[in-house]
């Protein structure tokens, strides 16, 4: 072709031709050990580049896999922030205890002062015994044994026996405002429970029904949660071999008691060793006796004012059906030394069991009485008050007066109202 008619992309292309010819011819005559080193660098050049490559693509899988790791573990993984355990357990104030009773975390009404732990009265009457007595009024604590009155004043050491006084190291009963506490260790004394005090934060631990309960031992250790989650704020770290009380089951989680009295979850998978136990404490309970019948009681009062009224008893009891019990207000209390006034009648009494099946009480519970009413088998007007003895007082009285201690009247079926 004339070069001067080509065009100049006609003439490149014919200059490329004629290199890469000139190269194979050139190629053809070259030394063999510098076309090897020559090959070896290309081969060098493209491994490199393959590595390049292959490293830009692992970072990038371990990029999306620990992005995604973290996100899943955001999600899903399980949570190391803590409860507080003071807004757990209700405590507002220094002197506060939380409480945990029979594995149950109720309000805080228990305080603590020089070492010495006190629950609420009204704690001690629903979960300790309700046969302690406290009277708001005088302040004084109450509690009536089958043969003597415990007494102990708010704010002392000393408490009495009947007529014996005694002293402790504490202070027995605290008050705050309308709130009275009572030294546990007084209270063990007189009921059958036991008690553990625990520190950060203060709380008490009791334990006031024994028998059977379901235990297991931590695998491995872990946390105990506010909910059953692991998303759920941690409320206590437990360790290996820890033994929890294991109170129901949550599909994958069980709720459990541990011994510091927290009650939360755990997960079923870090238990072990599951079993019953039968947990007991020594102590000898008192032994009160009584008059008890097997049979329903309908008891009525019968207001008497005077002995003349005594007479009204027959129209009293033919006004009524199915009435076995009457209780005549014949005794008063004349004076604060605790004199009483007697109109009681042998009559009333002898028609009374001719009429029907009704039980002689043998009044009781009294300072001064007459002597010569004690052979007669008289109905007389009782008073209850929990923990306190049985006053004989009449019906329009307003307070009963605690004098020398009775075993109190139980009987074993419901007293049911009736009567005029």
């Amino acid at each position: 072709m004339d070069e001067r008619r080509m065009t100049n992309e006609q003439r490149e292309r014919e200059r490329r031709r004629k290199a890469a010819a000139a190269r194979k011819a050139a190629a053809r005559y070259e030394d063999p050990g510098v076309g090897y080193q020559r090959r070896r660098r290309a081969r060098k050049r493209r491994r490199r580049v393959r590595n390049v490559c292959i490293a830009l693509l692992v970072i990038f899988i371990v990029v999306i896999g620990l992005a995604g790791g973290t996100i899943y573990w955001i999600k899903y993984g399980p949570t190391k922030e803590t409860y507080d355990l003071n807004k757990y357990f209700g405590i507002t104030a220094k002197s506060q205890m939380g409480v945990t009773i029979n594995n149950e975390v109720l309000d805080a009404q228990a305080i603590t002062e020089g070492g010495t732990a006190y629950l609420s009265y009204n704690l001690v009457q629903d979960y300790i015994s309700d046969r302690f007595y406290w009277d708001s009024n005088e302040h004084i604590l109450l509690y009536t044994l089958p043969r003597d009155m415990v007494k102990a004043a708010a704010d002392s050491k000393d408490y009495s026996v009947s007529d014996t006084v005694n002293s402790e190291d504490y202070t027995i009963v605290k008050t705050e405002g309308d709130t009275a506490y009572i030294a546990l260790d007084f209270l063990q004394k007189y009921a059958n429970f036991d008690y553990e005090v625990y520190k950060d934060p203060a709380r008490v631990v009791i334990t006031s029904k024994f028998g059977e309960r379901q235990t297991a031992k931590v695998k491995d250790d872990s946390q105990v949660r506010i909910l059953g989650g692991v998303k759920s704020p941690v409320l206590e770290e437990v360790k290996k071999g820890d033994k929890l009380t294991v109170l129901e089951d949550v599909s994958d989680w069980k709720k459990v008691c541990t011994k510091s009295g927290v009650v939360g979850y755990i997960q079923k998978s870090k238990l072990k060793d599951a079993k019953k136990e039968t947990i007991s404490r020594e102590f000898e309970e008192p032994d009160y006796t009584g008059i008890k019948k097997d049979y329903k009681i309908n008891l009525v009062w019968h207001q008497v004012t005077s002995e003349a009224a005594n007479e009204g008893i027959e129209d009293a009891l033919a006004a009524t059906k199915g009435l076995n019990t009457i209780s005549p207000t014949w005794f008063s209390v004349t004076d604060n030394s605790g004199n009483i006034s007697s109109i009681a009648s042998t009559d009333y009494v002898d028609y009374a069991h001719q009429s029907a099946p009704f039980a002689p009480v043998a009044p009781a519970g009294m300072t001064k009485f007459n002597t010569a009413l004690l052979s007669v088998p008289v109905l007389v007007t009782f008073a209850f008050v929990p923990g306190a003895p049985v006053v004989v007082v009449p019906t329009w009285t307003v307070a009963a007066i605690p004098v020398a201690p009775v075993a109190p009247v139980a009987p074993t079926a419901p007293v049911t109202p009736g009567g005029p």
